[in-house]
C-alpha cells in the first residue's frame, strides 16, 4: 500500500476575520472592503467561497486574500472553471449521482489536485469549504466555527458531524477520479494512497475515522461515466441543432451506458 503525503499547511493572513454565514455585520464589510475582483491566473482551488449573508454575491478567500464576485457561489465556479481546470460540473454532478454514494444534492467540485464541497442553503448559492485547508472545527453554542489554516474563521449552524461528512465525500471522490485519470497502474486499495493531504488536526481526525474513506466503486468506473455524461450531453445539444427528435438526454446515455458494458 501507498503511504499517504502530508505537506505543509503555512499560509499567510496579516488580519484574519471572523464571518458569521448567518447575518452580515461590520466584519463582513470590512471583508468586502478588502476584496478585489476574483480572477484567478492558476488551477489552485481558494480555502472559500462564501455567500453573503442575505444577498446573491460572494466573497472568496484564496492564500489569505480577499476576492468578490457579483455572482452567486455556484456560478462563480463555474464562470473559472477552465482557468481552475474543474470537471465540467452538470456532468461531474450526474456522474456523482449515477453511484449513488457521493451523496445527492451537496456535490463537491474538483478538479485533479483539490476539491470543494457545499454546505448551507442550495447548492446555487451554497457555502464552498476547500477541506485541505480547513485546519480545525470548534462548537461554540449552537454554532460550528470553522477555522483555516490562513487564520479566517466563518460560523454557521451547520454541525461537525455534517462538515466532516461531505469534507469526506469531496476527498473520496477526489482521490477517486485520481486514481482513475491520473494512476490507474499504482496499485492503491484507499482514497489515500492517491492524496496529498495537509497535517492538520482536521484532517487527522477524519483519517482516523477512515471507514468514511473508504472506495465504493471499480477502477476507472466514475472516469467512464464522467465522459459518458459528457458525451450524452454533447449528442443531446446535436440532436436539437439538427432537430433529431429521436435524440434525448435519456436515450443517448442509456445507448452509451448499454455500450460500455461491452468493454
Amino acid at each position: 500500500m501507498l503511504r499517504t503525503t502530508f505537506k505543509s499547511t503555512k499560509q499567510t493572513n496579516d488580519s484574519p476575520l471572523l464571518l458569521d454565514c448567518t447575518q452580515f455585520s461590520n466584519t463582513w464589510q470590512e471583508a468586502l472592503d478588502r476584496a478585489t475582483p476574483y480572477m484567478p491566473k492558476e488551477s489552485r482551488y481558494p480555502s472559500l467561497v462564501i455567500p453573503i449573508p442575505n444577498r446573491t454575491d460572494s466573497l472568496i478567500i484564496s492564500q489569505g486574500r480577499y476576492y468578490y464576485s457579483p455572482q452567486k457561489t455556484l456560478s462563480t465556479l463555474r464562470d473559472h472553471e477552465a482557468v481552475l481546470q474543474s470537471y465540467d460540473y452538470a456532468c461531474w454532478a450526474r456522474a456523482l449521482r449515477y453511484f449513488d454514494c457521493f451523496g445527492v444534492k451537496l456535490l463537491p467540485v474538483v478538479n485533479r489536485t483539490s476539491c470543494l464541497f457545499p454546505i448551507i442553503s442550495s447548492i446555487h448559492h451554497a457555502l464552498w469549504i476547500n477541506p485541505m485547508e480547513i485546519e480545525e472545527m470548534i462548537k461554540i453554542g449552537d454554532f460550528t466555527r470553522i477555522i483555516m489554516v490562513d487564520g479566517t474563521a466563518i460560523q454557521c449552524f451547520v454541525s461537525k458531524r455534517t462538515v466532516s461528512l461531505h469534507a469526506a465525500r469531496a476527498l473520496t471522490a477526489l482521490a477517486t477520479i485520481r486514481r482513475d485519470h491520473l494512476y490507474p497502474d499504482i496499485l492503491g486499495h484507499h482514497p489515500l494512497d492517491y492524496l496529498e493531504l495537509p497535517n492538520t488536526p482536521f484532517l487527522r481526525s477524519i483519517i482516523k475515522r477512515s471507514k468514511s474513506l473508504q472506495f465504493s466503486i471499480p477502477l476507472s468506473e466514475l472516469k467512464r461515466q464522467y465522459e459518458t455524461e459528457c458525451l450524452t450531453r454533447l449528442f443531446t445539444k446535436l440532436g436539437k441543432k439538427t432537430n433529431l427528435g429521436g435524440l434525448t438526454y435519456t436515450s443517448i446515455l442509456n445507448s452509451l451506458n448499454n455500450t460500455y458494458r461491452f468493454y
